[in-house]
């Protein structure tokens, strides 16, 4: 399934802001002469960036829309053209966008659509459990509309959602948050949601003070952050990912640096979390091959939390694992991941998975991290 299906001219190149889309949410690029209707029953919605200057694309766009009357549509013109506007605003039954439309509006309309849509993803859940997925929700797309088009991130948004991130785990539990970010159709947001979710209940397990903590949250919210850079066609292929299109994705931590290097105010550990979250401590992780002692003690933290959340989410187009056999997997990583954090891990990947809200120890007596090396 397809958030989007966007049909085009044969030959003909997206224009304009069309080419965006596929970073804003799962989109197929179709030209026209090979569109079927199955096609359009596998997408959310339609896009149609088509010439309305030509009278068969006028007649098509017209025919689809009579045999789909409450599929979302989009309809792509160039306002600098009457005829493709009038012709636009004759066909009805969509919202009309210009290519030379800023990414914001864009990215307006496709939030409308899907609201419209009605993801209840976090509905029926504990108050402050939903309270903190709605704010997060609206928050990532905003996060990946301003990354996308190289302005500031919304940093008084993401400090607030991470205090909402810690109130949750700390008032609900991780199980509650887990078992609603699961629920989400947008796989980037699961998995950083996932990983923040574990990285608040790791900190609290650990004794942390609440400035690491919080650290720790902004760190697994945004570690992902240079995947905005790949096409969701590719984040979220069903398939085996092509040599060129897996070194494409390994290269979102650097894509991620270089994002968070132009924001004003961001934590030097959460640039170093986000560059090295995928590093080892025997070398053999990337993209710098970094070992043992030059790998921070939050990096490693967000590396366990990284791995086991990759493992155990749910999607249809890849395996997953219970959480039994995900921390199983992690302790059979031997070297490359750090052995005392991962017994420290253990109540948090398993206090999950039995459903128990156990608050980790407080006071002189609770667990320390241990001091960077």
């Amino acid at each position: 399934m397809y958030d989007a299906l966007i049909i085009l001219d044969d030959g003909i190149a997206p224009r304009g802001v069309v080419k965006t889309i596929p970073f804003l949410c799962r989109a197929k690029f179709q030209p026209v002469s090979g569109f079927t209707a199955e096609q359009a029953g596998d997408a959310r919605m339609l896009v149609l960036d088509l010439s309305l200057s030509v009278e068969a694309n006028v007649s098509f766009i017209r025919k689809l829309f009579r045999s789909l009357p409450d599929k979302p549509k989009i309809v792509f013109a160039s306002k600098s053209d009457r005829q493709e506007i009038v012709q636009a605003c004759a066909i009805g039954g969509a919202t009309i966008l210009g290519r030379a439309d800023s990414k914001n509006v864009l990215n307006l309309s496709l939030r409308k659509i899907f609201r419209d849509l009605g993801d209840p993803f976090y509905q029926e859940l504990p108050d402050t459990t939903a309270a903190a997925a709605r704010r997060v929700d609206t928050l990532y797309a905003d996060i990946t509309q301003a990354a996308l088009a190289e302005e500031p991130l919304p940093k008084s948004g993401i400090a607030a959602c991470v205090k909402n991130v810690i109130d949750a785990i700390q008032n609900e539990g991780v199980d509650s948050w887990l078992n609603v970010v699961h629920k989400h159709h947008s796989h980037t947001y699961c998995h950083s949601m996932m990983v923040s979710g574990y990285a608040a209940a790791f900190g609290e397990e650990l004794g942390l003070d609440a400035e690491t903590i919080n650290i720790l949250v902004h760190a697994g919210l945004l570690h992902d952050i240079g995947k905005v850079r790949i096409p969701l066609a590719i984040l979220d292929k069903a398939g085996e990912l092509s040599a060129e299109e897996y070194e494409l994705v390994k290269r979102h931590p650097q894509f991620g640096r270089e994002i968070l290097s132009t924001q004003a105010n961001i934590d030097d550990r959460i640039i170093e979390t986000t560059l090295s979250h995928h590093e080892y401590l025997d070398g053999s992780g990337y993209p710098q091959g970094l070992k043992g002692d030059q790998i921070s003690q939050l990096v490693r933290i967000i590396t366990i939390c990284d791995i086991f959340a990759a493992l155990t989410e749910e999607r249809s187009y890849k395996e997953h694992y219970s959480r039994r056999v995900a921390y199983a997997i992690l302790l059979e990583m031997g070297p490359k991941l750090d052995k005392e954090l991962l017994k420290k891990f253990r109540p948090v990947a398993f206090r999950s998975e039995f459903g128990e809200l156990r608050r980790a120890a407080k006071g002189p007596d609770a667990p320390k991290l241990a001091a960077s090396a």
